[in-house]
């Protein structure tokens, strides 16, 4: 996708599957609208709104470098399989994926702050690839509540049951 050209700060603009807002430099998708089982979020993306894709109907999202937040309940009660964030994504939201369907995810950034109650409630859940160590994982995860059995695998090719 080309740049998302907008004519001021707030506006709303729509393209495609894509609902957008701009807050000075920040592009936030604040809705995904579509149909697709793998969606790609544009380049330019800065920021995942608040349940952005709650309810939606996919299976694999892929999320640009670039993109820094994922907002509360982002994906929350969708059908979302599979996602990988980016080392540029810094946040992800209270209840991220509850009530998800999510089975893996990948996270690239060591140092990623994790809100509440990210997996609660995704039952299906059973692998986090987790691009740091054991001794991250456990100051990223701590106080975190999960409703599966998972396995963490670790970029030094260690894993941790929960």
């Amino acid at each position: 996708m080309k740049d998302i050209a907008f004519l001021r700060d707030g506006k709303k603009l729509t393209i495609g599957d894509f609902s957008y807002q701009k807050n000075g430099d920040n592009v936030i998708l604040t809705r995904y609208a579509g149909h697709k089982s793998r969606v790609e979020v544009p380049v330019g993306v800065t920021d995942l709104a608040d349940e952005s894709f709650s309810g939606a109907r996919i299976k694999q999202v892929v999320l640009p470098q670039g993109v820094r937040t994922v907002g509360k309940k982002a994906f929350y009660c969708s059908t979302l399989q599979r996602i990988e964030l980016p080392s540029s994504v810094a946040l992800l939201g209270e209840r991220a994926f509850d009530c998800s369907s999510i089975r893996t995810i990948s996270i690239k950034n060591p140092e990623i702050l994790l809100e509440s109650e990210i997996f609660d409630h995704a039952y299906e859940m059973t692998e986090i690839l987790f691009d740091g160590t054991p001794e991250q994982w456990e100051n990223v995860f701590y106080d975190q509540t999960y409703s599966a059995s998972f396995v963490v695998r670790f970029s030094d090719g260690t894993t941790k049951r929960y």
